[in-house]
């Protein structure tokens, strides 16, 4: 479609802005021929609102569209590339009824203290998407501690990490996915922040997704490990880097959530607790993952994709076996396997195949 018949569509449909109710709209290509109309712009049932345009192409387009957010009172999802001239401080020239929102996704967020002034101003919001960029703003003087925010997904580079998750406290958090972003030679996933996070906040999680985290496997088993991950239902792992990371998906973290390898660790751990408990003068087991079969017990879907899978052929296997038959102690079913599969291991794919065959999901790519 031309950009002259493209716009003079738009322009009829910007008209009846009374009767918006859900909007859905994709800006591509060259620039629109569109011809404004004075007046004030109103949605009074306008309940979401999602706007993809190309930066600078639309940029006055894009700020005569947003002009409808004049009176919006019904407003709740907003999923739009970026706020027309948002500065540091997350104000801008467009009235967004930040307060309202229950859904919000960002493209472009020009700092972390922009990311969380708007998350100050969001005092309702449960789900997040934010895109962050690298430019270097002023902080909020207080820490954020934002009690309804349940799912958050956050695109951020390497060296903004740290300030980010050490400046927010999310109790409610369920769902949390990560895309660290940086330049070619490897960098290094701070677990010390994030787990001081995790305590802080004391959420949780359901689902925990990590994209090209830098992760190493020691770092990868303390992840296994945290006892506010125990109430994971779904771990995903994406690593695209290829041949610049190490793999940390190994034996050994695989070890971690086989149920049939954890049952003697588990009975250790449980005499050990007992032992300390009677020499506690409250009586309270200073082990709370004790009682667990394995790690990650309620875990039903797990998800590893990239590069970032080493281990010894039969190792996915048995783990895998050990959570889709186990039937014991708490354990949820594993119900999905999404893998990367080295092509070697033929005995890990001859088993998965087999488990496939009695219900299990399996969606199995090569490496």
């Amino acid at each position: 479609m031309n950009a002259a018949a493209a716009g003079s569509i738009l322009n009829l449909f910007i008209k009846h802005t009374m009767r918006w109710m859900n909007i859905d709209l994709q800006l591509a290509g060259p620039r629109l021929a569109m011809y404004p109309e004075a007046g004030k712009l109103v949605a009074p049932v306008l309940q979401r609102f999602r706007l993809r345009t190309s930066y600078r192409v639309y940029e006055k387009d894009e700020r005569y569209i947003f002009g409808v957010f004049q009176d919006v009172p019904r407003l709740i999802n907003l999923q739009v590339s970026r706020v027309p001239e948002l500065d540091l401080l997350a104000n801008s020239t467009v009235e967004v009824p930040w307060h309202q929102l229950d859904a919000l996704s960002l493209d472009y967020v020009p700092s972390i203290g922009t990311s969380l002034h708007i998350l100050t101003k969001c005092e309702s919001v449960r789900e997040c998407t934010l895109k962050v960029d690298t430019l270097f703003g002023p902080l909020l003087d207080e820490p954020l501690v934002h009690p309804y925010l349940h799912s958050l997904s956050i695109n951020i580079s390497n060296e903004h990490f740290t300030g980010f998750f050490s400046r927010i406290t999310l109790p409610a958090l369920k769902n949390l996915s990560i895309h660290v972003r940086g330049p070619l030679e490897q960098y290094r996933w701070p677990q010390s922040c994030f787990e001081e996070f995790l305590r802080r906040s004391s959420c949780k999680l359901t689902r925990l997704e990590l994209r090209d985290s830098g992760m190493r496997a020691d770092q990868f088993i303390s992840t296994l490990q945290q006892p506010y991950l125990q109430t994971l239902h779904q771990l995903v792992v994406d690593d695209r880097r290829d041949w610049t990371w190490d793999p940390f998906v190994t034996d050994a973290g695989l070890y971690l959530m086989n149920c049939s390898l954890c049952m003697n660790a588990s009975a250790a751990l449980a005499v050990l607790d007992d032992d300390v408990a009677e020499s506690e003068s409250d009586g309270v087991t200073t082990n709370p993952l004790a009682d667990q079969a394995c790690f990650l017990p309620s875990l039903q879907a797990l998800i590893v994709r990239g590069n970032c899978l080493q281990t010894a052929d039969g190792t996915i296997a048995d783990m895998v076996e050990s959570r889709f038959y186990f039937r014991e102690h708490g354990v949820a079913q594993l119900r999905r396997v999404e893998l990367d599969l080295p092509s070697s291991h033929l005995a890990d794919l001859q088993r998965l195949k087999a488990m496939q065959a009695e219900g299990l999901t399996v969606d199995l790519g090569f490496i």
